[in-house]
């Protein structure tokens, strides 16, 4: 039942040298998000706390990859849960790098074990000066289905705040979603 807030979040701990991944923490409804209330999933269970608490990764990237910036949504017309999150490859922040990592989506219909990523849009997912960068993406839907929609991030073509170089701002691209893809 919905019987939890569920929270992702970007877990830097680099524990077990595993790089920097998604975990998942929940609250009872009934405590209202109340500090103390959080058990953070851990080996099949949600027994750790979310304060100091060990924690299993919902969404790893490997090898040599962080995950992170997870955004998470429903869809009806699919019957599951859908998440953009970014993947940085460390190769990517070489100088001349084609970045091969980027926006990526998965699916879940336990909010626990998600798919294979899938590439999205690629490009650099952290901000380097005079580099493009896109990150912090999200879904908005537009029908009531939740099948279509927005796929929304931030972006820059070339990041920074001095010179040429351009702030981010959001931008966005059609989305859409059927059963068997």
């Amino acid at each position: 039942g919905h019987h939890f807030l569920y929270c992702y979040y970007t877990d830097h701990t680099r524990e077990g040298n595993r790089g920097v991944q998604i975990g998942l923490a929940r609250s009872p409804i009934a405590d209202k998000g109340a500090p103390g209330s959080w058990m953070k999933y851990y080996e099949g269970a949600f027994s750790e706390p979310g304060l100091g608490g060990r924690e299993t990764p919902v969404v790893a990237a490997r090898p040599a990859a962080d995950a992170l910036f997870p955004n998470v949504t429903y869809s009806k017309a699919l019957g599951k849960y859908a998440m953009v999150f970014n993947i940085l490859y460390y190769a990517d922040l070489r100088e001349g790098q084609t970045a091969k990592g980027g926006i990526f989506g998965a699916f879940s219909e336990d909010l626990i074990h998600w798919s294979s990523p899938q590439l999205l849009v690629q490009g650099l997912s952290i901000g380097l000066i005079d580099r493009e960068v896109l990150w912090h993406p999200a879904i908005v839907w537009d029908d009531g289905r939740q099948s279509r929609g927005w796929l929304v991030y931030s972006y820059s073509p070339r990041w920074g705040h001095r010179g040429l170089r351009t702030p981010h701002y959001m931008v966005g691209q059609r989305i859409a979603f059927s059963r068997g893809r």
